[in-house]
């Protein structure tokens, strides 16, 4: 167990998410391990697992502020897409939001709402006493740090009116750092309808933070999260509205193909054009399911994983941002239940069940874009451990 343990956490040194294939055949080998003590051992692997997975992504630290610009690329291109100038002109700043313990304390700077995408700017202040509680080791360098809120791992929930709800993927931070013992900490949520619904004003509520150092080895260039912890109790109720943003984003149902695969429909359901961004809401359908055509590779009717590009009308790559964020199955019988994100819910063997995906893409927004083209990638998996991209054929989306 000590080495599996060696082995994952050298692993988790990579800023990348954990692959959801890799959940998906650890699912099926409990399923198909017969022995207790083999389920035992590999719910701990699972456990120890999931304690790597950091939804960071690093590097932002030659970044000169929030919003601005390197090379002419602004600071939050970390979260897989591009904001336009427009950013500048949308974000409030805040004063009186922080929180504190002594002389470590966090406080927020400023926040932003557009259409689902809520963006947050700390800054974070460590006494000299409690930068001594970071577990740091003599060959080890702090880098940067991790903000954890409400004490959810990864920062998979999210709490919005005092009510907690599961964003499995749908957050992401990086950090710029000033000093040794002070952090900009730039932080994501990306909410959908599931959580807010009609609400046009809405607060998110932080009780408590905890910051977790991020070091590198000497000699070695990834940076990864050391459980060491500073807990800061104190409560942050951060209001947002949907009403200036609303004003100048118009929403509607576009012109678009629908892209079919194998027994899989995708449908372009809305297209809400905001001042920043381009946000398609996306509807997939999957006909004649069975539990070997999402557990088994080597099934005909699997699928996979996939990902996606996004191109205008002339070809030029646009930045963008692929989410999930409800996965329904109905079996045979009629009955319905709802999965979390990337998992499969059951290890019960059914056929010709129907399951429902919804997706939402943030794309880049560029001026004169009359229509996006949306290449979908296929990852094939091989028996030798190897995976391959596999190009499928592009659809596209009328813009007005």
């Amino acid at each position: 167990m000590e080495e599996i343990e060696k082995i994952l956490k050298n692993s988790s040194k990579q800023n990348v998410d954990i692959p959801l294939k890799i959940e998906y055949r650890v699912k099926n080998t409990l399923k198909n391990k017969q022995k207790k003590r083999w389920k035992i051992y590999l719910r701990k692997m699972i456990t120890v697992l999931a304690s790597f997975i950091i939804v960071f992504i690093g590097g932002a630290s030659a970044y000169a502020a929030f919003g601005g610009t390197v090379s002419g690329k602004p600071i939050i291109e970390w979260l897989g897409l591009n904001f336009n100038t427009e950013y500048e002109n949308h974000k409030i700043e805040v004063e009186g939001e922080k929180v504190s313990y002594g002389e470590t304390s966090i406080e927020l700077l400023s926040k932003l709402y557009d259409d689902g995408m809520v963006l947050f700017e700390f800054d974070v202040k460590i006494s000299d006493e409690d930068m001594k509680k970071f577990d740091i080791q003599e060959n080890q360098i702090l880098k940067g740090i991790y903000l954890t809120f409400n004490g959810a791992s990864n920062n998979w929930i999210a709490t919005i009116d005092n009510k907690e709800y599961g964003i499995k993927t749908r957050s992401a931070q990086t950090y710029r750092k000033i000093a040794d013992n002070e952090y900009k900490i730039y932080h994501m949520y990306f909410l959908t309808d599931k959580e807010l619904g009609n609400k046009i004003d809405f607060n998110i509520n932080i009780l408590y933070t905890y910051i977790n150092p991020l070091v590198q080895n000497v000699g070695e260039d990834i940076e990864y999260e050391v459980f060491s912890t500073i807990c800061i109790e104190g409560r942050m109720d951060v209001q947002f509205s949907k009403t200036s943003l609303n004003e100048n984003t118009e929403i509607y149902t576009p012109e678009s193909e629908e892209f079919k695969y194998r027994n899989m429909t995708k449908t372009v359901e809305s297209v809400a054009v905001t001042p920043m961004q381009i946000i398609l809401k996306i509807s997939s359908k999957r006909e004649k399911v069975s539990y070997a055509s999402i557990s088994n590779t080597g099934d005909k009717d699997y699928i996979g994983l996939m990902k996606y590009k996004a191109y205008d009308q002339n070809g030029i790559e646009l930045g963008m941002k692929d989410y999930q964020t409800m996965q329904k199955i109905t079996y045979a019988n009629g009955k319905s239940e709802e999965w979390g994100i990337g998992d499969i819910g059951t290890y019960i063997n059914f056929e010709n069940a129907t399951m429902e995906l919804t997706e939402y893409m943030i794309i880049e927004k560029k001026e004169n874009i009359e229509k996006i083209v949306i290449n979908p990638i296929v990852i094939k998996d091989h028996d030798d451990g190897t995976s391959e991209d596999i190009l499928l054929d592009e659809f596209t989306v009328n813009l007005k």
